[in-house]
Parts: C-alpha cells; structure tokens; sequence
C-alpha cells in the first residue's frame, strides 16, 4: 500500500534479496520511505502514546500482541512516545545502524550516535559476540552508550536481543537520571543553613548605593 500511494517503486525480491530486508544496510531509500509509512498506519499515534504513557518500556510490552507490526516498528514508536528518557537502537555487524530518542532524553542532551560500535559493556555486545539468537540483559553507565557530557548523570538498564540470520541486535534502554541538572538560572540556590556569601548585586556593602 505504501509503494502505491506513495508511488515509489518496490526493491522486494529485485536487487534486494528477501532476507536482506529486515537490515538496515544497503537498504534503499525508496524501503525507508515505505516503511515510515507503513509504521504510521500499523501503530498509529493515538494508540502508542496511551500506552506509552501507562507502561514501561520493556520487550515484555512490546511483544504482548496489540499491533500487527514487527517489534523494531512498534519499538520505535513507543520511543517516540514515551514520557522517560528511553531509546530503542538497532546494530548491524556490531555497529549502530539507527536509533531513536525520546523527547525526554533528548532534552536531557543524551544521544546515540550512528556509525559507532556497540559498547563492550553492553548487553547488545555480549549477545552478538556470542552470536547466538537470544535475549541478553545489562546494567551500566549512560556513558557507555552516548559521548555526551550529560550522559554521566545515567544510569542505563538495557534489554538487547540478537537475530543470527541478520546479525543484528535491538536495544531497548532506560536511562535512569543519577542527579539532577543544575539551576538552570546559572545562579547557586539559596539555602538558608549553608555558609555561602550572598550573590552581588552591584552595590557597594560599605556605603549608600548611588
């Protein structure tokens, strides 16, 4: 439906082989656009985000049978629709192919980068250096997964699955905030039993401000 009303030409089965479809490298431009179509009409917005919303993101919820969509596609959306700091990444070869933010995280300045490997500590390179089809779970730092400065205020559990015949990997993180953003008024709270000097405010302590 997608290749029809988007007038787009089909790869299936042309110079993509069937089995190539599921990854994301060397996947055409034309595929990319029909599956964001397709991902719209599968798992539409009203129905992701209520869930989003009452539910953790986690691989358990994400295969409970509610949309006919694979678990990447429904992944994806409830990234985008989840209120926490969450992102779903997919690797291919272990390498980080694509991924996507929630609001939240991305607010919170914490990022993925494409093109990078997957970090040794994480549960997604211990299930693909294993290479064995199945689920791996992880607790470690936001800085394994994201070079970001802020990322050091995270904590990260991370549920990662591995599919042989693709040699891909999914995560699906949480990042847990360690401690929280500084004043963002770049002035020191007030606190009445500390010993701090009070702030300047331009007027001389010794005589009458003129």
């Amino acid at each position: 439906m997608a290749h029809h009303v988007l007038e787009l030409s089909s790869k299936h089965g042309e110079k993509v082989p069937s089995d190539e479809l599921e990854r994301f490298t060397g996947r055409h431009q034309e595929e990319i656009s029909c599956d964001i179509f397709a991902a719209e009409c599968l798992v539409p917005w009203s129905m992701i985000q209520p869930m989003a919303e009452e539910r953790d993101f986690t691989l358990e919820h994400l295969t409970e049978d509610h949309f006919q969509a694979s678990r990447s596609c429904i992944a994806s959306r409830f990234a985008q629709a989840a209120n926490g700091h969450v992102a779903f990444v997919v690797a291919e070869d272990g390498v980080v192919k694509y991924s996507i933010g929630s609001k939240a995280l991305r607010d919170a300045r914490v990022w993925i980068t494409k093109g990078i490997p997957l970090p040794q500590n994480s549960a997604a390179a211990k299930t693909h250096r294993d290479g064995i089809s199945g689920l791996h779970e992880a607790d470690i730092e936001g800085t394994d997964w994201s070079t970001s400065d802020d990322a050091r205020r995270f904590s990260c559990y991370e549920q990662a699955t591995y599919h042989a015949p693709t040699r891909q990997t999914q995560s699906i993180l949480n990042f847990e905030e360690l401690d929280p953003r500084p004043v963002s008024s770049g002035y020191r709270e007030r606190n009445d039993d500390n010993d701090l000097l009070e702030e300047l405010d331009g007027k001389p302590g010794w005589s009458k401000y003129r």
